[in-house]
Formats: C-alpha cells, sequence, structure tokens
C-alpha cells in the first residue's frame, strides 16, 4: 500500500469518472441557478472546482474556452459563465463562492449547505420573489376559474354571481362532522345514525 502524499481532493467516495460527471453538472445548476443547496463536502468539492473554472474563464480567450468546455459540457452554462459571470470578477483574485451551513437532512442526517457565487444575492432574492408571486397568481387563478366552473353548474353565470357576493355579507355556517369508517357494510346506512 501506497502512502498518498500530496494527494489533497476530495474524492467524495467516487471514481474519478463519477466525480468528475458529478463536479460538471453541478457546476452548471450553479452557473445557471446562482445558487444550489447540496451536502457540505460536495459543496468543498464544488467551490474549489469553480474556482478553477472560473480563473481559467479570466482570460476570456479561445485556449480559455477549450479548457473550461472540458470539464463544464453544457454551452448555455458556458456562455453564461463568460460573457455574464466572469466579467463581474476581473477586480477579484479568489473566493468565488460562499458556503452558507444551513444543518443536517431529516432523510439521513447528511450536513447540508447552500453554496452560491458571490455578487448574486440581489438576483437570487428577486428571482425568488418572482417566483412566489407566480405561483400566487397562478393559485388565484385556480380559484376564480374552479369559482366560475361551479357557478356555471350551478346555472347561475358567474357576473351574477359575483354581484350576489358584493351585495349580501358573507353567511357563516355550521361545519358538519365528517365522520371516517373504514369498513361499511351497506353503503345506504350510517353506522352511528343507529
Amino acid at each position: 500500500m501506497r502512502m498518498r502524499h500530496k494527494k489533497l481532493r476530495y474524492t467524495l467516495g467516487l471514481k474519478e469518472g463519477h466525480r468528475n460527471a458529478l463536479l460538471s453538472n453541478m457546476s452548471v445548476g450553479l452557473i445557471t441557478n446562482k445558487r444550489i443547496t447540496t451536502t457540505e463536502a460536495k459543496a468543498k468539492a464544488l467551490s474549489r472546482f469553480m474556482d478553477k473554472m472560473i480563473s481559467k474563464a479570466k482570460a476570456r480567450d479561445l485556449n480559455a474556452w477549450r479548457n473550461v468546455a472540458r470539464h463544464i459540457r453544457d454551452r448555455s452554462a458556458l456562455k453564461e459563465l463568460f460573457y455574464n459571470i466572469v466579467p463581474g470578477y476581473e477586480d477579484r483574485e479568489g473566493g468565488y463562492t460562499r458556503i452558507i451551513h444551513v444543518g443536517r437532512r431529516l432523510g439521513d442526517g447528511a450536513r447540508m449547505a447552500i453554496i452560491e457565487l458571490i455578487g448574486y444575492e440581489e438576483e437570487i432574492l428577486k428571482r425568488e420573489k418572482k417566483e412566489k408571486e407566480e405561483k400566487a397568481e397562478r393559485k388565484k387563478r385556480r380559484r376564480e376559474e374552479r369559482e366560475r366552473m361551479m357557478a356555471e353548474e350551478e346555472g347561475v353565470p358567474a357576473e351574477e354571481e359575483e354581484r350576489k357576493e358584493e351585495e349580501a355579507p358573507p353567511e357563516k355556517k355550521p361545519r358538519e362532522k365528517k365522520r371516517f369508517f373504514l369498513f361499511r357494510r351497506k353503503k345506504d346506512k350510517d353506522p352511528m345514525e343507529g
């Protein structure tokens, strides 16, 4: 057995090919989304990998493009890296990513972390806010569509239904208790009514 002198790398318990594919795919996710959640070990390995890729890409020539393209195989991610991300790091010599520890995963207790590109915090927050607003809008549209369908089934046009709702205050009806039974012998007879 040989001693592992000068073998500083995060092996992640994977063979070389699998590890390279993992880092390549995770780097594409980080470039496109600017922030991803993963395990601490993978985040640390990805941080070193991304620092090397961004440092190579800062040369911004054909040779740099080919060197980075050997590792990051997604063309749209390469364009994003070279044309949008690298120009923002011209005055920075390293440390292009930030790792935020977020606790443990429920399933297996693995330590989790968020890794993000530095300088894109506002963009991430804007995107998350926009996604929340779009989700609320979709939910509202579905609710309105459902109400309109219910009104049409009852035979009342949706416009008349809205006018009635505006004129009369909403009435509160007492809730009926729902009973749940595993087995019923007769469908028409409820065992609780005797």
